[in-house]
């Protein structure tokens, strides 16, 4: 007897207005017929698209029968793919009688309803093997307008799909995740020496589409190319290098300036990062009900969407950049879209192009996924680092919380959040020597300075964590990548090693749960900024902008980075259940007060491992938010169909 087919191997449906979408795996054939009920004219416009193709077909009314427009027969049939694909169906009519064809696929003729039945039969063996089949029903009705007293609604065409299974195909194994609809910042991430966001805002959103189509999406650097192609090493200028990545991705304005309305079931990422800026603590203004940041002002208006555009040259940067705008322009100093800032990331010269501007080394601890970062074949770079389920970072796998409650279109899409950081370098190097010379009097004042500073951050400036080494500094540690991220805080009894506060343990307790899991990110950030200047140095004050743009990647920016943000760096009692209270995290933390009148500073208990319930206070932030933004990266099948203007 055939086994029963899984619920994944048949096709299934989903409708959006009266367009109606079949997903159909690999291995069907599919036979197309309607049957108009009405005597006016209608369209049936029909897609079918897979990895292999894409093509279009149209079934129109000609001398009272429905018929493909092109070949002038009843019937399509289209033959079994050996990729999953998905035939979409869309309807129309017109009262006027001179239109007919193809001039009736406008939203002006569209029809109002639609309803879908479905029939399935598994195959038996009575005789011989008998396909599997299914059968889609679509009952279209026109406009309740045109419905006669007699008749009945969704009548006025049948719109039929029969489809059955080819039991003698070869179908080869589905791969887990379709890395070539996945923008490849998202996963693994674009190679870098320099990177450039565009913020942008749409004036013309028609044009718009067209510059989409034509020139964006043929160069989005996909996480297939990103995965499969040698490109560049990454924070390693070279001037001869060509390849130039770009991503594109969009706020919630900026989706609804393409008329995309849809639930994408985030609060932050719909209330925008500047309406959230209060909650995340950064200092501002209240003036009730609105909360103004003290951001920089380009990120105090609306911005639509930012192209990120990464590179190992800065000319040939700007060459993309160029070619950029030209495919937007719409004549001399007229654009469908509009330049809110252009803004530059750089890694730092050698020999710091790893490390961020306060000197400690950046990115080690990455959040991995099985199959995509690392396998059983492929172990990982850095043993140790967080895991996580594909669907905690790109929307609609396993992990993703939310898959039940957001359009099908979001799927291999994901949430970016982008925040400009500022450091404050020289601040920082003053109070790890204050502090440092209190704490440790009997160490000279840099060897003071750096174990305050690795007691901070968690890590040593070379990398190494200080779990693995509580006393100084070993760089041997951190060239290892067996051992510089394979660690734990279990075992560990108070804050003797490492403060409960401390930058790292705040990002990530290293407990291993579900729950922890839940909260992951993918961070691809990048430094931006001069060096310190002499002046700076000599006067210990910041005087030159520089400092971290954060840039990571989540399905749910609630649970991600607004909960590491809120829940954790600004939270004085995370870790819960620790006596005195951890404090805040010194290096991220926020208490939103700290400009105010009557400020309130930040705190960490734990410092001195001699006197682990003393508290320390920070009398200034070392780091500042000047700007940012939530936005969505869609999928490349969700691009093109925003480019084309397809109902999502």
């Amino acid at each position: 007897m055939a086994q029963p087919l899984a619920a994944a191997e048949l096709p299934t449906h989903a409708t959006t207005g009266t367009r109606v979408d079949i997903n159909v795996p690999a291995g069907w054939y599919s036979t197309i017929t309607a049957i108009s009920r009405k005597p006016y004219n209608q369209l049936v416009r029909i897609n079918h698209t897979s990895s292999e193709m894409e093509k279009n077909y149209y079934i129109s009314k000609s001398n009272e029968t429905m018929q493909n427009t092109l070949t002038g027969v009843k019937t399509i049939t289209l033959i079994a793919q050996t990729t999953p694909s998905v035939l979409s169906a869309e309807f129309f009519y017109a009262k006027d009688q001179a239109l007919s064809g193809i001039d009736i696929a406008g939203e002006q003729y569209r029809s109002s309803n639609v309803q879908v039945v479905t029939f399935f039969s598994e195959s038996t063996e009575v005789v011989g093997p008998i396909p599997d089949y299914k059968n889609f029903i679509v009952f279209v009705e026109d406009s309740s307008d045109l419905q006669g007293s007699r008749d009945r609604a969704y009548d006025d065409l049948v719109f039929t799909v029969h489809f059955s299974r080819d039991i003698t195909m070869n179908i080869p194994a589905a791969p887990r995740f379709d890395f070539e609809n996945i923008q490849g910042d998202l996963m693994p991430g674009l190679p870098k020496a320099f990177q450039h966001f565009y913020f942008f805002k749409i004036t013309d959103a028609s044009h718009f589409r067209k510059g989409l189509e034509d020139f964006v999406i043929p160069n989005i650097a996909t996480a297939h190319m990103v995965r499969t192609t040698k490109l560049p090493p990454p924070a390693k200028p070279d001037p001869e290098a060509d390849f130039v990545g770009l991503n594109v991705s969009f706020s919630a304005t900026g989706l609804a300036q393409l008329g995309i309305m849809d639930d994408l079931h985030d609060e932050s990422f719909h209330k925008g990062q500047k309406v959230d800026a209060e909650e995340l603590g950064d200092p501002g203004v209240k003036t009730t009900p609105v909360y103004i940041p003290n951001w920089d002002h380009e990120f105090q208006s609306d911005i639509h969407g930012v192209f990120l555009i990464t590179s190992h040259s800065d000319d040939k940067a700007d060459e993309f950049i160029k070619r950029l705008d030209a495919a937007f322009s719409r004549g001399v100093g007229r654009s469908s879209i509009r330049q809110v800032l252009l803004f530059r990331g750089n890694f730092r010269p050698p020999p710091d192009q790893l490390n961020e501007h306060f000197g400690y080394r950046d990115g080690i601890s990455q959040t991995q996924i099985k199959d995509v970062t690392y396998s059983d074949t492929e172990p990982m770079k850095f043993p140790g680092s967080p895991t996580a389920d594909m669907g905690v970072i790109v929307m609609g796998y396993e992990g993703d919380e939310d898959v039940s409650n957001r359009p099908a279109w979001t799927k291999d899409g994901s949430f970016m959040v982008f925040r400009k950081l500022k450091t404050f370098v020289p601040e920082f190097r003053r109070f790890l020597i204050d502090e440092g010379r209190k704490v440790f009097p009997n160490l000279p004042p840099e060897q003071a300075s750096n174990l305050y500073g690795a007691r901070l951050f968690g890590r040593w400036k070379s990398g190494t964590p200080i779990v693995l080494s509580p006393d100084e500094d070993r760089p041997e540690i951190a060239a290892d990548p067996e051992q510089v991220n394979n660690f734990d805080y279990s075992g560990l009894k108070g804050q003797s090693v490492c403060p409960f506060a401390a930058h790292t343990r705040k990002s990530n307790p290293r407990e291993g749960t579900a729950e922890e899991q839940r909260h992951m990110i993918r961070r691809q950030s990048i430094a931006y900024g001069p060096e310190l200047m002499d002046d700076e140095l000599q006067q210990e004050k910041t005087l030159e902008d520089r400092g971290l743009i954060l840039v990571c990647y989540q399905s749910s920016i609630v649970r991600g980075f607004k909960y590491i943000q809120q829940s954790s760096y600004n939270n004085p009692n995370y870790p819960a259940g620790d006596k005195p209270a951890p404090g805040y995290d010194a290096i991220n933390g926020q208490t939103g007060l700290e400009q105010s009148a009557q400020p309130v500073h930040r705190f960490i208990s734990g410092m001195d491992p001699t006197a682990q319930t003393k508290t320390t206070t920070f009398p200034i932030q070392f780091i500042e938010s000047n700007g940012g933004e939530y936005f969505f990266v869609p999928s490349i099948s969700a691009l093109k169909d925003i480019a084309a203007d397809r109902t999502l």
